[in-house]
Formats: structure tokens, sequence, C-alpha cells
């Protein structure tokens, strides 16, 4: 394949991505309005990975496992879900706008507090992603278990077209993780292309 199409590709799997946390954060925000930020974006990340398993296992399930296929569907659920929370949401504000500002509300925590917590979960976001930058990016796997289990078992689903890839060594192992590799991997034409 010529690198012009892994280009095009890439730019259609970043929209679908960025459209992902879109959709998740408008839900959020519209579900849950008054939470944190912080909250907020783990209800986004839930949504998100959501509706990469769940595109995953109908494609998966039904032998249609191809590229094209799980970036459309994936951004096609995104997008449908959009469309309907904000109109549904948008509807039942209109009848029930007071409603809401008559609830009661929780005791807010001190800002020392809160500015606590936050500094707490910023610190272990860093961690978490410094570890996965100079773990998982910046070097080539070589641990048994990445190398025998997780990254195979996405190459077989990718041959396979399907879940359901008996060929590996361990394919009866039930695959979870893995399904972020395979969004991640899936829609290049360089794994097309060597099916």
């Amino acid at each position: 394949m010529t690198p012009l199409l892994d280009y095009v590709v890439a730019v259609f799997w970043l929209a679908a991505t960025a459209l992902l946390g879109m959709v998740g954060w408008v839900t959020a925000t519209r579900l849950f309005p008054k939470d944190a930020i912080l909250t907020k974006a783990g209800h986004t990340i839930v949504l998100a990975w959501a509706y990469v398993v769940a595109v995953s296992n109908v494609l998966g399930a039904t032998g249609q496992l191809w590229p094209a296929a799980l970036l459309a569907g994936v951004a096609g659920a995104a997008t449908l879900t959009l469309i309907l929370v904000v109109r549904r949401l948008s509807a039942s504000a209109a009848t029930d706008g007071d409603q809401l500002d008559a609830q009661p509300t929780d005791v807010p925590p001190s800002r020392v507090t809160r500015w606590l917590w936050e500094a707490a979960w910023a610190a272990l976001f860093a961690f978490w992603f410094g570890h996965v930058v100079t773990s998982g990016l910046l070097r080539f796997p070589d641990d048994w278990d990445t190398l025998i289990y997780h990254l195979p078992l996405v190459d077989h689903w990718l041959q396979a077209r399907s879940l359901y890839a008996p060929d590996g060594l361990r394919w009866s192992d039930p695959g979870h993780n893995e399904l972020v590799t395979l969004w991640l991997v899936a829609p290049s034409p360089a794994t097309s292309s060597t099916r």
C-alpha cells in the first residue's frame, strides 16, 4: 500500500477517535451536568471504550471484522448516539427545565480537598502516561505475554475477520484489552494487505 493511503485512513481514524471523545463528553455532560471534569473524563473514556467493544463484538460475531467496517461502525454508532442524545435531552430539558433547579444540591467539598484530589489524579495520570510512552511506545515489546498472546490474538482476529479465530495458540483465552489494540491497528491498510 502507498503511504498516501495510510495518511488518508489515519485522518479518518483520528476523526472517528475524536468523534468518540466528543460523543462521550457531550453525553457525560448532559447526563451528569454537576460532575467534576475528571469524573466526566472517566465517563467519556468508558463510553468510547463501550463503542469499540460493542462494534467489534457485533462485527466479530458475524465474521465481518473488516478494517473499513470497524471504522465505519464505530463512527456510525457514535454519530447516531450523538444525534439521539442531543435530541432526547434537549426535548426533556424543555419540558423539565424547572425541575432540575428544584433538586437538592450536594454539599460541595472544600476548595483545598478538591484541589488535592485533582492533583493526586493528575499525578497518577502523568505517571501512567509516562509509563505508556516509555514502556509501550518507545520500545518493541519483548515480554512473553505480549508476544505469545496479546499481539498474535489481534493478528488472528484480523486474518479471520472474526473474533472467533481458533488457529491461534491461545484462541480460547478471552480478549478484553486486545480490542483496544484492534482499534489502533485494524483500520490501517497495511493490516488488510497482509491477509
